[in-house]
This record gives structure tokens, sequence and C-alpha cells, in this order.
């Protein structure tokens, strides 16, 4: 077989590399054409990454990788066929294609399947700004284990009821993506990824608890202090020792900026097509109904600076931009893809393949440590166990860990109880947004203060 090699794209080579990408897909989507498709999509992506980890301050681990992947999705007499493969060479590619074609003979024809339509497209990518998410790091194995090694010991030295690093790791990665589709579009997304993440073992009379810290971006230059991410995380396992449960009570809740990320993206579920044409959406046929207090609005923002959501195009190919979610407390649109439309006869909200970046706003503080330092008596979900959210009734019931506050004071740290609510409820029920968002993921949100839920011992 003739294997096409993929040399990992560098700044200077970047341009190169994606004009190969290209012309292997380009040459799939010409085969497709040959062997009987209407419509045709390639996608293909090309990875590779290192991970770092150490134990006691020496190494422990060091994994190299690197993925290839292409697939194809066909349309034939209203029917679909997909397949993949992890193999480039010119043959796979081939027999790829003709595998998505065998499997469209036997699916049932679907007429809301497809590709998008040709007058939603997107503008050239050359009237697209640059949004900076492609940052290699030149970092060595070496390096790797340094930055590791000095988050270890940073949280090591924190107490002395710091046992034990559970863990301390490192990852650099780096992805390339090409999609084109018969319809003329040509799409490429490249970003690189870079995490350090810790985690501890503390201990005293009451027992042992654990708990961590990471921090993700596409620029290794806006990585945490590596000591200042390893006390960070020894200081959260400490602050869980001697926890407790409570008795039953109803309370306000605050969730931490990172667990408000959990809490909408359930949220987000039950607004996404799937879910609201299979019946499993409280929020069907709700658009236009006030859903939040006027302060709160969510909008998407695809194209914020080095996001980790941010993209150009979505999954259809279609151009992503700006658009309200929720304004004025108001449910203004849902979370469809081409297909989701046409099932639910709406138009496309050019969100194939997810949400891009959420952004979370409203009223509130600057911080939560304001918003605790203001809270006579509550519940602070540090953790969420499990997923105890039904779409379809809007019922929400977790395990969770956290903290238990009186008069602005954290008085103890808890574990062994459940929250519960109806999410409209919830919804309805928000108090307060701290402008200290959580930038690491999708979802970019402060802590959410909701002013009631029930609390029970499990």
């Amino acid at each position: 077989m003739n294997e096409v090699m993929i040399i990992p794209a560098q700044d200077a080579t970047i341009g190169q590399e994606r004009e190969k990408l290209e012309a292997i897909c380009l040459s799939g989507l010409e085969w497709a054409h040959k062997s009987g498709a209407e419509e045709a999509e390639i996608v293909l992506s090309h990875g590779k990454g290192t991970e770092a980890g150490v134990r006691d301050g020496q190494p422990e681990n060091l994994t190299r990788s690197q993925t290839n992947n292409m697939a194809v999705t066909v349309y034939a007499a209203g029917r679909k066929g997909t397949a993949s493969v992890h193999s480039l060479s010119v043959d796979t590619i081939r027999q790829t294609v003709e595998k998505a074609i065998a499997v469209a003979r036997f699916t049932q024809p679907d007429d809301f399947g497809g590709l998008a339509e040709p007058e939603q497209r997107q503008i050239a990518d050359a009237d697209l700004p640059d949004l900076g998410l492609w940052r290699p790091w030149a970092v060595s194995p070496a390096m790797m284990f340094d930055i590791a090694c000095e988050a270890e010991a940073a949280g090591l030295a924190t107490d002395e009821r710091i046992r034990r690093c559970a863990q301390a790791s490192i990852t650099s990665t780096a992805k390339q993506v090409v999609r084109v589709n018969s319809n003329g579009f040509v799409g490429y997304h490249a970003m690189t990824r870079h995490q350090l993440s810790a985690s501890f073992i503390a201990e005293n009379s009451s027992g042992q608890q654990k708990d961590g810290e990471y921090d993700v971006t596409c620029d290794p230059a806006l990585l945490a202090s590596p000591a200042a991410l390893g006390a960070k995380a020894a200081a959260l396992a400490l602050g869980r020792l001697d926890a407790r449960s409570l008795t039953t009570r109803t309370c306000p809740v605050l969730f931490t900026p990172e667990m408000a990320a959990r809490f909408w993206n359930d949220v987000l579920d039950v607004l996404s097509g799937p879910a609201l044409y299979s019946g499993r959406s409280f929020l069907a046929g709700r658009l236009g109904e006030k859903l939040t207090p006027d302060f709160v609005t969510i909008t998407e923002k695809p194209h914020i600076w080095q996001g980790t959501g941010s993209r150009h195009y979505d999954d259809d190919g279609l151009l992503r931009q700006d658009a309200p979610i929720i304004s004025e407390g108001v449910l203004r649109r849902y979370v469809l893809d081409s297909y989701a439309a046409r099932r639910l006869g709406m138009q496309s909200t050019h969100n194939a393949g997810g949400i891009s970046n959420m952004v979370v706003a409203g009223e509130g503080p600057e911080s939560m440590a304001e918003m605790i330092a203001g809270l006579n008596r509550g519940l602070v979900v540090t953790s969420i166990m499990g997923h105890g959210f039904d779409g379809a009734s809007g019922d929400y019931s977790v395990g969770v860990t956290g903290m238990w506050v009186e008069h602005g004071e954290i008085v103890h740290a808890v574990e062994g109880v459940t929250i519960a609510a109806q999410v409209p409820d919830m919804l309805a029920g928000i108090v307060a947004i701290s402008k200290d968002h959580d930038r690491r993921g999708k979802i970019r949100t402060g802590a959410l203060l909701l002013d009631k839920m029930t609390v029970a011992g499990i």
C-alpha cells in the first residue's frame, strides 16, 4: 500500500500540513462520488501528544501518542452510511468509502438526513479571524518531569497532614482536523491543548480525603504556576478533612464555578435537538418563555480568543456566530444541527457537534469568596457524584460533597448528602452569579447561588 506520511505540524509548516490533509480528504470525496454517493462528507483528524507523570520526585511514566482517523459519511437514496479508518493509505481510504456505501444499502431511508443546505454555507476562510488556538509547545520530557515535580513538591510542603501525592502530571497535545463535503465546503481547524494536574491525600484522626486541581489552556504560557497549582490542590484536600453529613433541610445552595458548569451542561442537554425530538426535554415548546430572573444572560460566543470551544464552523460546515440562548431571563433559542432542525420544523442554529463557548452572566459579586462571605447559612457544592437529572421531568437529585457555611464562615466540610429540586425552580431561584468565570471548559460561568434546595443526609 502507498502509505500517506503526515509530519507533525509546526508553526512554519502548518500551511503545508493543511494542504496535505485537505488533499487526502478530497481524494476520498472524489472516490465517494465515483462509488455512487449522492452526498458525502469526509472528516480527517491527525493528532499527537505527550504525557509525563511523576511520583515521589521521580519520573513515573512518559507516554507519546500519535493518532490518525478518517470518518466517511455518505447519503444515497435517502439512506445514510458511515465508516471510519485509522490508517491513511490510499487503499484503505477507498475501502472505507466503499464500506460506508455498503452500510447505506442496509439502513432505512430518513427524510430528514443529508448535508446542510448549500445556501447556508459559510464565508471564505480568508474572511475569518485567527482565534489563537494553535500554540505548539517545544517542551522536552525532562522539562515536563521538572514541571510536574514542582507541583508535587509544592503540595507536599503545604501541611504535614498531606500524606502523599496521588498524581502529578502534565500533557501537551496538538490536533488538526479537516472537514470536506460534496456541497463544496472545505474547513480546517487546528488546536493545541496543554494540561497540568495534581491531586493529594490528606489525613488526620478523622480519616483520609483526596482532592486535586488542574489547569488547561491552548497556550502553555497561560498555564498556572506549578507551585501555585500544587499548593491549591493540597489545600482542597485539606479542606475535605473532618467532613460530616447534614440533617435534612431546605437552604440556599452555592455551586462553585466548576460545579455550576456541570449544572448548566445539564440544562444545555435538554435544549439540544435529540432531547427535543425524542421527548426527553421539559423545555420542549417553551421558546419565548421566562425561565430565569431578568438579570441572567446565556450567550453562545464561538470566537473567544483562545477559548476551549472556539470554532469558526459547526460540524455541518455552517458558520458560527454570537447568539443569545437566554436573555432577560427568556429562552430565545434551542441548540440544533441541520438534522434536528428538519425533524422539528425549525432552522439550524449552527450547533452540529454541540455548543462552542457558552457564557453565563448575571448580577453578583466579583468572586465566590465574596458570595460565601455574604451567605448567612447554606451549602457550598464542590463536587457532584453521578448523574441524577431527568431531562423529561426536570427532576434533579445528585450526591454532593462541599462545605457548610454560617454567617459567612465555613463551619465544616460536608459529605454524604444529596441535593434535590426541580430544574425549573432552580432556574427561577437564581440569586446571583459571580464574575470569576472558570475559563477551562466550553461553559464559562461564575459561582451560582440558588435560593433553596432540599439537602438530605444519605
